[in-house]
């Protein structure tokens, strides 16, 4: 595609397709199973280096559960 780019004049939009995940198997996205959900929004906090607030919107998502829920965990309430 370089070689094509050097050699014709790009004229307007350029849409580039890119093939999915040739591995069904492999997971995308990690659910962390093995991590309570406070080891959860720890690691979170410490590797992404994000907020309680935002590290427990982050392991709600992850864990599909309210924020509540996973704010009285990381809590202990």
């Amino acid at each position: 595609m370089a070689a094509w780019a050097e050699e014709t004049e790009i004229r307007g939009e350029i849409c580039l397709m890119i093939a999915g995940n040739d591995n069904p198997e492999m997971p995308v996205e990690q659910t962390f199973d093995d991590l309570s959900i406070a080891e959860l929004v720890e690691k979170l906090m410490t590797e992404q280096g994000l907020s309680s607030k935002d590290a427990i919107k982050e392991t709600a998502k992850i864990r599909d559960l309210k924020k509540q829920e996973v704010y009285q965990a990381f809590h202990g309430f």
